[in-house]
């Protein structure tokens, strides 16, 4: 946000006195307590306004915190995807968890965005014209209006970045979670009992080789045969 002062020139200043004015003037004569009614309508919507910005600041802290954490993982699936096991790497677990971490990133980096709300300039009321007269009424009407204005526009802004946030912590849990889900199945395939068993369903499911055994005839000649079930 921008000073709360820029230097105005006569041509603004005049606008805005007039716009006072007119504001002033609709409710002449004032009545008691209208300033002090005034006064408090000013102070709270800039309260209200205050708290919608403190409400900002919160959400780019946690994005930038959240951010970082993003970014380690997402260095660590690079290096693993640059150095890993090929049989690994070729599953499609590992793309699409980096796809979500992207997502993440890009959400993250759209709450981080450059905000600009500026602040309203005080510069056109500070006039000569504007002080010689009660103006109170007319300038915490303008100015009130003004810090409401500046409030919808960033609430608007941070209901945007909190379903930023909520898409970012969402595809980095499902990342997390796939990448467990996968390392659990691969634990699970690697354990000594299943390659055992699967092992001897292989044994068992193999044919079985020809034994090959010598006779010999009454003739003297020596003839072989066959017989399952036996190794060579």
């Amino acid at each position: 946000m921008d000073s709360n002062y820029e230097v105005a020139t006569s041509a603004e200043r005049e606008r805005r006195y007039r716009e006072v004015r007119r504001i002033t003037s609709g409710i002449v004569p004032i009545r008691p307590g209208a300033i002090e009614t005034a006064s408090v309508l000013l102070a709270e919507t800039k309260s209200s306004f205050d708290r919608i910005v403190a409400g900002s600041a919160n959400i780019e802290s946690k994005a930038t915190v959240f951010l970082g954490i993003v970014a380690g993982t997402a260095s660590a699936l690079g290096l693993f995807a640059a150095h890993g096991d090929r049989a690994q790497l070729a599953r499609p677990v590992l793309p699409i968890a980096m796809a979500l971490v992207v997502i993440a990133l890009v959400s993250l980096l759209c709450v981080l965005r450059a905000k600009w709300f500026p602040s309203p300039n005080l510069g056109p009321y500070v006039s000569a014209a504007m002080v010689q007269e009660d103006n109170r009424i007319g300038v915490s009407f303008v100015l009130a209006e003004y810090y409401g204005e500046m409030r919808a526009r960033l609430h608007a802004e941070n209901r945007r970045d909190a379903r930023f946030l909520l898409t970012a912590y969402t595809a980095t849990a499902i990342a997390a979670f796939v990448l467990l889900l996968d390392a659990a199945a691969t634990s699970r395939w690697d354990a000594p009992g299943t390659q055992s068993r699967q092992a001897r369903q292989l044994r068992t499911a193999a044919p079985h080789s020809p034994k090959r055994t010598n006779f010999v005839s009454n003739s003297g000649v020596r003839t072989d045969s066959h017989v399952a079930g036996g190794s060579p």
